[in-house]
């Protein structure tokens, strides 16, 4: 039998075991048009068993005294239903995965429950944070690739990308993307006895960059200017903008990945200096430097 056909068939039964108890007077109007209400309602498969259950115990209930011959009501039958609640066993936590990136609990699962199948799930799809690398790219730039894990902290951005820049000798260009995971979830409900809890992951690619194009980076103040710049963005309103569909949110970063093309000047490029400064006797080509890399005081002049 199909679960269609069981759950319809479980309602025609709550239907028809109330409407005999009404017809024998053992329950009142008002419990009889609630289960008719159960009936034509979304209900649960296990809320359905368990009133077809109480109904049950009602019909087989027989009185000799005609003083204490009554209805049941609404009241009573909810009263039975506590008392077998607390009577009944309660079943075993547990979950199951449905998918690679699906997982359904038998009860509301905690974060620490999330946690655990958010790792299986990184397990099934193979995720790891990938190795950094050098590599000449189509272009003929070279370009070195920084992978780091991400959780968003404080600073943690700021401090990655003056660390960028203290390893470079070249103007650069960069760009930053992130990898993070996407949850849905769908808790229990009338219509829903069992939690349901879906993933999407989304690589570190130029999809997923917060600025579209890579950054020049000459000096400490362009990188103080792209922070800055990225800091007029939420991150995570950023990135839950590419996702499916409103039922999913957002759930954690994984890893930042930088992306830098070295340019052929060296940090701090030249600068020429108004005319007056290289006329008659300076009209050797002087420059002046930006940057923070030549701050020793020492001159440029050969002997």
């Amino acid at each position: 039998m199909s679960h269609k056909n069981k759950y319809d068939e479980l309602k025609n039964q709550l239907c028809t075991i109330a409407d005999e108890l009404k017809q024998s007077k053992k329950i009142n109007d008002a419990l009889y048009y609630k289960m008719f209400s159960l009936s034509y309602a979304r209900t649960r498969t296990p809320k359905l068993e368990e009133s077809i259950d109480i109904l049950k115990g009602i019909q087989n209930t027989t009185t000799t005294n005609k003083e204490t011959k009554r209805k049941h009501t609404v009241t009573e039958f909810k009263q039975i239903k506590e008392l077998k609640t607390k009577l009944k066993p309660k079943p075993k936590k547990q979950f199951n995965q449905l998918e690679l990136d699906e997982f359904e609990f038998n009860y509301k699962p905690s974060g620490n429950d999330i946690l655990n199948v958010s790792n299986e799930f990184y397990k099934n799809i193979n995720f790891q944070i990938p190795k950094n690398y050098d590599y000449i790219n189509r272009q003929n730039e070279k370009k070195k690739t920084f992978n780091f894990a991400y959780n968003d902290e404080p600073l943690q951005l700021e401090n990655l990308l003056y660390s960028i820049y203290n390893q470079q000798k070249h103007t650069f260009k960069i760009a930053i993307s992130f990898a993070y995971a996407l949850i849905k979830e769908k808790g229990i409900s009338e219509e829903n006895d069992v939690f349901n809890i879906k993933f999407k992951f989304f690589d570190a690619t130029p999809n997923t960059r917060i600025i579209s194009h890579p950054t020049i980076i000459d000096n400490k103040n362009d990188i103080d200017k792209l922070i800055q710049e990225i800091r007029k963005h939420n991150l995570i309103e950023k990135v839950i903008d590419k996702r499916p569909t409103s039922e999913w949110k957002f759930y954690e970063f994984l890893y930042v990945r930088f992306d830098v093309y070295q340019m052929t000047s060296p940090i701090g490029k030249a600068h020429n200096l108004p005319a007056h400064f290289t006329s008659g006797s300076n009209e050797k080509a002087l420059v002046r430097f930006d940057g923070d890399r030549y701050n020793d005081f020492l001159c440029f002049g050969g002997v």
